[in-house]
């Protein structure tokens, strides 16, 4: 076992105890033995032998190793099963409350309760217990994420207790069905801010419409803002959902206290009224509405633009590419987009909007009248070469686009404007995968750039799946607050959890066909862009796993993604203005502009390990970088006043 890793099960070793010492009562399960000392499962009604147990790997706890766990059954259409965990017996204290960490496995709601009950009296009795809160499989958002649930045990104080989690369920069909339920860090402690009364376990609904007017007192047109993410205080949880297509959002909530808010990528552009919604919840169901108008605030021209990988690239076969681009400023803009790939190993085939020029290595397309925060998007197939084509094309070759947007106004983040996508050339492989922009990023000046991230997903059952869930938690590396939506190929809402860094795409009734009916409908995928922290270093490595649920089956674990971090140069010492490199991309020579005189005495060019592979020296007005392979390059150019660093793509 490594060292970091013993480290990391000594200091949770020592958290669990130091929980356990300071609560009045803790459980954890982190024994390995099921029950623990002194508890009691048992079962009433129906049975097919499933009853509490520690978890298996494939669900991990919310802390630790272990947690308790019953699994869904088939005892029988009609029948009804109660599977019960019982507490020791707990005296409780003064200003004492419950609270522990639970969540389902599946999507939907087919009718299973979770319930809290209480007995003063004895375990083992089950008639002496008193139900005293109640969920449904709906209740939980997110419905497959750990929640904290707490609330005092005010009218017990002085008591003695026996507090029971029962699991209530009667089978609808035939089938197994049911939900799972998963219980760790059980614990009887001090009342705490945000606990709600005994009595007061509140279920909240939230939802509302976020629209954008033109005016800067929302008297103008009025639209819809689809895909705006709103962050959503309750209690003790930080979630993030995002609006529909249509503006539209829902959320479902435990706890009293709601605050919701807006959640800017670029909050000096927008004002929102109201800037939050604040809610107080005392009654057990609750639905409230929340709008938010979004006005200009100011100018902003402000664009991006991303492609996405549609299908695996293989040998021989087409491959399919995604350019999604917005608006993300305050005026309506108009411009040119370019897409630019190999040639060489690459046909153009086909594109969903006709390209409005089309060279070697490089298609374009004009646009008009994007109008704030609006969306647009296009595909486009290319062919790739066969191992048997000249010049030959195998698996584990890399495929290098490059998609840039420009318009007639000067951009506030220019840093957006263009990505960079590396593909692996692969054989046939598992269709549900999840893959990254880059597996090597060089950090350039300390300045940080998004990392695109794609999950496929394929259904390869032999029935329509109704919904599909694809839960990500965030590698520590990466900044949450960076991260945002960039296309999907059907409707999906999007969550996130910050207490657990869960990232979560849900695709309620996306009726997705089984590849043997429908091979090309059978597939599916969403993408989204986040930011490495500022704390990021050379030798650092992101790696990311996805899940991906469809119906109420297991989960599908994808490959895991790996970025690699390295330092390629250090800061440019004078305006980016100064010296300008062209053509980018390049076939043969490259050329440099010099402005105020600038002479260019030095020059390097590295290849994204960080390793020189060409260097010139003297008055430099051009080079021929034909030599070069193809791929993505960095150049730093040495004057008289200091460095510049840019990078290009050799064809």
């Amino acid at each position: 076992m490594k060292i970091a890793a013993m480290k990391k099960l000594f200091y949770l070793g020592v958290l669990l105890i130091s929980m356990s010492l300071n609560a009045q009562f803790f459980e954890g399960f982190e024994s390995g033995v099921f029950p623990p000392a002194g508890w009691l499962v048992t079962n009433t009604g129906a049975t097919n032998g499933q009853v509490w147990r520690n978890n298996i790997p494939i669900w991990p706890a919310y802390e630790g190793i272990y947690c308790a766990f019953v699994d869904r059954s088939n005892f029988g259409q009609g029948n009804t099963s109660e599977n019960w965990l019982i507490t020791p017996a707990i005296t409780v204290g003064n200003n004492k409350a419950l609270s522990f960490y639970c969540r389902q496995a599946a999507m939907g709601d087919v009718g299973t309760l979770y319930q809290i009950r209480v007995s003063t009296t004895t375990q083992t009795d089950l008639n002496s217990y008193t139900t005293i809160a109640t969920w449904t499989e709906s209740s939980f958002n997110p419905p497959i994420d750990f929640n904290r649930i707490s609330f005092s045990l005010a009218p017990y104080e002085g008591q003695t207790v026996y507090l029971a989690f029962v699991k209530v369920f009667t089978q609808p069909t035939a089938a197994t069905s049911g939900d799972r339920w998963f219980l760790d860090n059980i614990k009887v402690d001090d009342l705490q801010l945000g606990d709600t009364n005994l009595t007061t376990v509140c279920l909240s609904q939230l939802h509302g419409n976020v629209h954008f007017s033109e005016g800067t007192d929302c008297s103008g047109t009025s639209v819809p803002w689809g895909n705006f993410p709103l962050t959503i205080q309750n209690d003790n949880n930080i979630l993030q959902t995002n609006t529909s297509v249509q503006g539209n959002y829902m959320a479902n909530t435990i706890g009293q206290n709601l605050t919701i808010t807006p959640n800017f990528i670029n909050p000096n552009y927008f004002n929102a009224t109201p800037s939050n919604y604040t809610f107080h919840f005392t009654q057990p169901s609750n639905s409230v509405v929340a709008d938010f108008c979004i006005t200009p605030n100011g100018t902003h021209p402000d664009l991006d633009i991303a492609i996405t990988p549609l299908r695996n690239a293989r040998p021989g076969f087409d491959c399919m590419y995604k350019v999604t681009y917005r608006n993300k400023g305050t005026t309506v803009q108009s411009g040119q987009i370019n897409v630019n790939f190999l040639d060489g190993v690459l046909d153009f085939v086909s594109a969903s909007q006709t390209p409005d020029n089309i060279q070697p290595n490089n298609l374009w397309w004009d646009f008009s009248n994007l109008a704030p925060f609006e969306t647009r998007y296009f595909t486009f197939k290319l062919n790739l070469n066969s191992p048997q084509e000249t010049p030959p094309s195998n698996a584990g070759d890399m495929l290098y686009f490059w998609a840039q947007i420009n318009s007639n106004q000067v951009d506030e983040t220019t840093a957006d404007n263009s990505m960079t996508l590396e593909q692996t050339v692969v054989n046939s492989l598992d269709p549900n995968d999840k893959q990254v922009s880059t597996a090597q990023y060089g950090i350039i000046w300390s300045e940080l750039r998004d990392l695109f991230y794609t999950i496929h997903f394929q259904n390869t059952g032999t029935a329509n799946a109704q919904k599909v869930i694809i839960t990500d938690y965030l590698n520590a590396q990466l900044n949450d607050d960076t991260m945002d939506f960039v296309a999907s190929s059907h409707p999906v809402e999007t969550k996130y959890n910050a207490s657990n860094r869960k990232l979560e795409f849900v695709f309620d009734n996306i009726n997705l066909p089984p590849m043997s009916t429908d091979e090309a409908a059978s597939q599916g995928y969403v993408s989204f862009k986040i930011k490495p922290l500022e704390s990021i270093q050379e030798g650092d490595t992101v790696e990311n796993t996805a899940n991906i649920y469809f119906d109420f089956n297991d989960p599908i674990i994808t490959n895991t993604t790996s970025t690699w971090f390295y330092s390629v140069l250090a800061n440019h010492t004078f305006d980016e203005n100064t010296l300008a490199i062209y053509p980018n991309p390049v076939e043969q020579v490259l050329h440099i502009q010099s402005k105020s005189g600038l002479l260019v005495q030095k020059l390097k060019i590295y290849n994204q390990l960080g390793q020189i592979v060409k260097s010139f020296e003297d008055n430099l007005n051009s080079i021929n970088v034909s030599e070069l392979k193809s791929g993505l390059y960095f150049i730093e150019l040495d004057t008289q006043t200091g460095k510049k660093a840019q990078k290009f793509i050799k064809l």
